[in-house]
């Protein structure tokens, strides 16, 4: 993700994208090939990493939290020649997102997608699809009753805990554009890889 090509934007009245020959702010052209790639200012590795871990106990109750926090770097959605093509791609070969709604119609229209054509368009990499890839992540939250002493030992065992654990229960995006789970690898590249999954598990522990 060192260089890219700048995307300038749709034409509102051609409704083809326009690109940047040398960088945001200089000339554009309609011609991908004409553009150079220019280095986009931020690395796919994180500038800054933190943690979270909480504990707290009151009255029997607890409570078990961790998270995790990443930012200062960018993403790069990869698969959007066969999501967000305007062409052949989307519209017959893979399957276009609904993103894509948000194209060009008619002369006038302000749209991130330019008009859909029939066609098959080489590979058209941009930054148009280079996101912000701060996120915050809620891992675990754990929260349950360990039952005192006095009970326990009346019914005859050492000790017993209930308790209700979610994963991956809510995760926070600076960047609302980006629609992929924004944990990536080293590369910063997303993919179309199933997400961590949100569950829940109810638990009881007995002990004796």
């Amino acid at each position: 993700m060192d260089g890219i090509w700048f995307h300038a934007g749709v034409n509102p009245d051609t409704g083809v994208d326009e690109w940047y020959t040398d960088g945001e702010g200089s000339a554009t052209t309609t011609t991908w090939s004409q553009a150079n790639q220019v280095w986009q200012g931020e690395s796919a590795l994180p500038t800054l990493t933190a943690g979270l871990n909480l504990h707290i106990d009151a009255y029997g109750f607890f409570l078990d939290a961790n998270g995790y926090y990443a930012g200062g770097h960018k993403v790069f959605e990869d698969w959007t020649r066969y999501t967000n093509g305007t062409d052949r791609f989307s519209l017959d070969l893979y399957n276009g997102v609904d993103a894509l709604l948000d194209r060009w119609q008619e002369p006038g229209d302000i749209a991130r997608f330019p008009k859909m054509e029939y066609t098959a368009k080489p590979w058209q990499n941009s930054n148009k699809f280079l996101y912000e890839g701060d996120f915050i992540r809620l891992r675990n939250l754990t929260f349950g009753y360990d039952f005192n002493q006095k009970i326990t030992e009346t019914i005859g065992i050492d000790g017993l805990r209930l308790f209700l654990r979610g994963t991956n229960l809510y995760t926070w995006v600076k960047d609302d554009r980006l629609k992929y789970d924004p944990e990536t690898a080293a590369d910063g590249f997303t993919s179309l890889t199933t997400p961590p999954v949100k569950s829940f598990i109810f638990g009881l522990n007995v002990k004796f």
